[in-house]
């Protein structure tokens, strides 16, 4: 699948979007295929704004139900934002004009602020256009985005609503949002995402990439014709999706995340802050460039990340005035970063200049084994 890297609004930029052809169950004429559809490896499942999809595809998709109510869900996400709407289920397709992939029956999401009772989700985005992409298609390293949802309604994913009045309620894995990439018959190891490098000091226009789907499931030909893994070291994640990050002597969970646009991480080695105000305000402005080599090593299920014993590596981080990356009039950059307070997310300058493989949990490829885990 193609991905092209731009910007969104002219604001936010290193945001990877693709498109993805949308059925009604069963169905191979009754589809929709939209564009600008945001790729993020830190979540799970498609979601997409009702608005987007043309009236006959919304009345033949299939609504999930909780007894005899609608099943709707409040999601969050890492930036603060939020998504709510409906859950229904649908044909999802993937690939492009040499080929793809369906997905059948695959729980989605139908973004929709006004949905049901929309006070059970506040501040839940309201349009494309604020949010800046027509949905996202989470292709992280597990199959369904709640598992704990399954017995328990703490996590207040889940909502049963009939008409205007919505409950919370727990819900089947096979009815979650689920990742359409685990629910493929041939090719549901999971992805591997390709990109160019990008000039640390300029970056770059926008750039295309690709997304292959399976792991080491097509090993014949070359380029687009295989995704083998060769080559790549594995990072075993654990059963939040993480593995470990050392980083001047410090342990941090870390994960990689498609979905952000920066590399984010603690800042212990004071490096400056852009001024509020600047066009790249709370981002990372050393004068006018510095690096970090933080430590990264896997984890197996149920570690904790000071105690990873897993494949290590210790690659070095150009990160560049952001300032001056903004003043280029650019979208997408490699040397972009900004402080967090405690973890590491590998956000998209990760991707540029290498291949990471995303393995779903539970499914297994040859040669890297049952995932979750990372490759690069």
């Amino acid at each position: 699948m193609p991905v092209t890297v731009s910007n969104c609004n002219n604001s936010s930029v290193n945001i990877p979007f693709v498109s993805v052809k949308i059925c009604a169950p069963g169905s191979t004429s009754n589809c929709q295929t939209l564009n600008n559809i945001l790729l993020d490896t830190g979540s799970y499942g498609l979601r997409v704004y009702s608005g987007m999809l043309n009236s006959t595809l919304l009345s033949g998709l299939t609504p999930v139900t909780s007894g005899s109510n609608t099943v709707a869900e409040c999601v969050g996400f890492a930036d603060g934002t939020s998504l709510w709407g409906s859950v229904a289920q649908a044909d999802v397709v993937l690939g492009d004009l040499s080929g793809s992939e369906t997905a059948a029956n695959t729980s989605i999401q139908l973004i929709d602020s006004q949905y049901g009772n929309p006070s059970v989700c506040p501040g839940a985005d309201t349009d494309p256009y604020v949010s800046g992409f027509t949905g996202i298609l989470g292709v992280g390293l597990f199959t369904n985005d709640c598992p704990s949802c399954v017995s328990s309604t703490a996590p207040r994913h889940y909502w049963a609503c009939s008409g205007s009045s919505c409950a919370l309620t727990t819900l089947s894995a096979a009815n979650q949002v689920t990742n359409p990439v685990a629910n493929l018959t041939t090719d549901d190891q999971g992805i591997s995402l390709t990109f160019l490098a990008v000039n640390t000091s300029t970056g770059s226009a926008p750039v295309t990439g690709y997304m292959l789907l399976g792991i080491n499931s097509r090993v014949t030909g070359s380029g687009f014709v295989s995704n083998a893994s060769t080559g790549k070291t594995l990072y075993s994640a654990n059963a939040n999706g993480d593995f470990q990050a050392r980083y001047n002597g410090i342990y941090y969970a870390s994960f990689i995340d498609s979905g952000s646009n920066g590399l984010f991480f603690p800042n212990n080695s004071s490096i400056a802050v852009c001024g509020a105000g600047t066009p790249a305000d709370s981002f990372l402005c050393p004068s006018p460039s510095t690096t970090i080599s933080p430590t990264f090593t896997g984890c197996t299920s149920g570690q904790l990340a000071s105690s990873c014993t897993g494949n290590a590596s210790t690659p070095t981080f150009t990160i560049y005035n952001a300032n001056s990356l903004a003043s280029t009039g650019n979208s997408v950059f490699s040397s972009i970063a900004a402080p967090i307070n405690t973890y590491f997310d590998l956000g998209f300058p990760f991707f540029t200049g290498r291949t990471v493989f995303v393995g779903i949990q539970g499914k297994t490829s040859t040669g890297l084994g049952t995932g979750p885990y990372w490759a690069f």
